[in-house]
């Protein structure tokens, strides 16, 4: 939610530009390209049948070409940011949206990131 108030987009759509419509492979090769494979251990809770169907041995979307897009830090993704703060703010949002839920940090430990310093916020982006 906080990439899309940036940029008033969203980071994963899962839209398929010819037409539009939602396609749930293109929405998991997007959270892929972003974080990287799926961890085994959050697959094998998954259903069974989607994960089959969907994955690969690596955790990655089977029959899906990968994106290739810039990293999250690029001008692509966060534009009109200082270095520094590109790094610091994509560093946050990979802590923040880790792919396994059990991975995830706390509402404590989000607070004390970086990003979320008394210093930087003072600061501004």
């Amino acid at each position: 939610m906080l990439f899309g108030v940036y940029l008033a987009i969203r980071l994963f759509g899962g839209r398929v530009p010819l037409d539009g419509h939602y396609e749930l492979r293109g929405h998991l090769v997007e959270i892929v390209d972003v974080f990287g494979a799926f961890p085994k251990d959050l697959l094998e809770r998954g259903d069974t049948e989607v994960v089959k169907s969907m994955f690969n041995e690596e955790g990655r979307v089977d029959l899906a070409d990968p994106l290739e897009r810039p990293p999250l830090e690029s001008d692509v993704f966060l534009p009109d940011l200082e270095p520094e703060t590109k790094e610091v703010f994509a560093s946050f949002l990979r802590f923040m949206m880790r792919i396994n839920p059990a991975d995830r940090p706390t509402p404590d430990d989000l607070v004390e990131h970086p990003w979320l310093t008394p210093e930087r916020m003072l600061k501004g982006p």
